[in-house]
């Protein structure tokens, strides 16, 4: 469930002082994660789209593009909307796959770029389902994960806080 992986965000990136960095929206279907840190203080502005995207393509194994989700539409964050494609059985497709697929269907991931720090939004209501299967979480969490790490090195920090 999305307030599992929230958890463990919290646990991650606790609050600095009494400042959160992981915040969700009360349906929990969408889970804001503002990751300040005192390693991006004098950091430059991180736009790397490219990186973003090739992190993505090695972290998920399903189709994703990026877009705009319908709240960013308006300030055009890059977003990465999971695209699964639903192969049918005479392409290899099973059951199972379909079912695979359709854990991410209508999901996106926000990332808000050029950016000091990670500003990212996961959205995880799936026609008001938010229920993950547990190794999507864990993509998820490794994909945040990374993203950070990506802010990290561009701030010239390779020690991660937390």
């Amino acid at each position: 469930m999305t307030e599992i992986l929230f958890q463990k965000f919290k646990e991650r990136f606790p609050p600095i002082g009494d400042c959160e960095r992981i915040t969700i929206y009360e349906a929990f279907e969408r889970i804001h994660l503002y990751l300040i840190d005192e390693a991006f203080v004098d950091a430059p502005s991180f736009a790397s789209q490219e990186k973003i995207n090739d992190l993505a393509s090695k972290t998920f194994d399903v189709n994703f593009r990026w877009g705009h989700a319908y709240y960013s539409t308006l300030s055009k964050v890059p977003t990465i909307i999971f695209d699964p494609v639903i192969l049918p059985k005479a392409e290899g497709g099973t059951y199972k796959l379909m079912e695979y697929n359709d854990y991410y269907s209508g999901h996106s991931i926000e990332i808000e770029l050029p950016s000091y720090f990670p500003k990212i939004i996961i959205s995880t209501g799936n026609r008001g389902r938010t229920d993950l299967l547990d190794r999507q979480r864990d993509l998820y969490y490794n994909f945040v994960e990374g993203v950070y790490n990506l802010f990290l090195e561009n701030a010239g920090n390779s020690k991660v806080s937390g």
